[in-house]
């Protein structure tokens, strides 16, 4: 049990045009033991996949990491969201896919069927929380998981790690959590740890930072703008990159 709780893992974000990767070991107490970032993207905005599948490979040689013990962090460029309203036919899959779908095509002018779709778990009374990641991208990481022969490999949005680390404190307040990704941010309303929407937005970053509070509530960022926690690994402390992926040793 013990070597469990200890075992070394990968995360991997997905940014716009570059790869962040942290070596991790702990579950209960997390440690970050090494990071680095690779360009990944062409002037196309072409994600290339074996450059990632080849750095992986070497990494779970040098590190000493089981093939299956690594996991995928989307960032904000590869995840759509929708904020769906309670209704009470949303336990019907009919109806929140019909739902689903108006709303997607409203907002985005887009078609549904380009993506996979995930929901969070229904709540009575509170929204439904979709997620849409673009077939072809779940494709490209699929292959990178076949050729490194490694199986049942978690994908999942950034919002998710995030919302889990801060959920204690989301829940006793009514505030807006800011995620940033690069030039991107997303905006959630966060009502006493339920998510009333969700936007994305351009994000400057020396703005952000004289803004504690926005419409009289509670203002917060993720990453910290202005990070003041040591850690043994301090060059993350500066890197958006690093804390956006490992968000788990902080």
């Amino acid at each position: 049990m013990l070597s469990l709780l200890n075992k070394k893992y990968m995360r991997i974000l997905l940014s716009e045009n570059e790869v962040a990767i942290c070596i991790l070991n702990g579950v209960l107490d997390t440690n970050l033991l090494n990071q680095l970032r690779i360009p990944v993207a062409t002037e196309e905005k072409n994600i290339q996949f074996e450059i990632i599948s080849k750095k992986i490979n070497e990494l779970f040689q040098s590190e000493k990491i089981k093939p299956n013990n690594y996991e995928w962090i989307l960032g904000l460029e590869h995840v759509r969201y929708l904020v769906i309203p309670w209704h009470n036919k949303l336990a019907t899959q009919e109806f929140r896919d019909s739902i689903t779908n108006n709303l997607f095509v409203q907002k985005y002018r887009d078609e549904i069927s380009r993506y996979e779709v995930s929901f969070s778990k229904l709540n009575f009374g509170h929204p439904l929380i979709a997620a849409f990641v673009s077939k072809e991208l779940i494709q490209g990481i699929t292959s990178i998981n076949i050729l490194n022969k490694s199986k049942n490999v978690k994908i999942t949005p950034l919002l998710i790690p995030i919302w889990n680390k801060l959920e204690k404190t989301l829940r006793q307040e009514h505030s807006f959590l800011y995620v940033w990704d690069g030039n991107r941010a997303l905006k959630i309303e966060n009502k006493y740890g339920q998510i009333a929407s969700i936007e994305l937005e351009p994000f400057n970053h020396i703005a952000s930072e004289n803004h504690s509070r926005k419409d009289n509530m509670l203002v917060r960022h993720f990453p910290n703008l202005k990070p003041t926690t040591p850690h043994k690994h301090s060059s993350s402390l500066n890197d958006p990159l690093y804390a956006l992926v490992s968000c788990g040793a902080y």
